[in-house]
């Protein structure tokens, strides 16, 4: 998957949290043993997840007002 590298994406390979590795200056990669693994990439941002809940307050603080 070409995927542009970021801080915030964590990986797994068959349940095990795995670093995630430069490739090309530009994406991520993930260093894999031979055979076939399960690898799951998860987008985990905590500045987003605040922005998330300061705006669904913001709109009950309106919404009340």
């Amino acid at each position: 998957m070409a995927q542009a590298y970021y801080p915030a994406w964590k990986a797994t390979v068959n349940g095990v949290p795995t670093p995630l590795l430069r490739a090309n200056h530009a994406f991520q990669a993930v260093a894999l043993a031979a055979g076939t693994q399960h690898v799951v990439l998860t987008y985990e941002d905590s500045a987003f997840r605040l922005g998330l809940w300061l705006s669904l307050l913001s709109l009950l603080i309106r919404g009340v007002a």
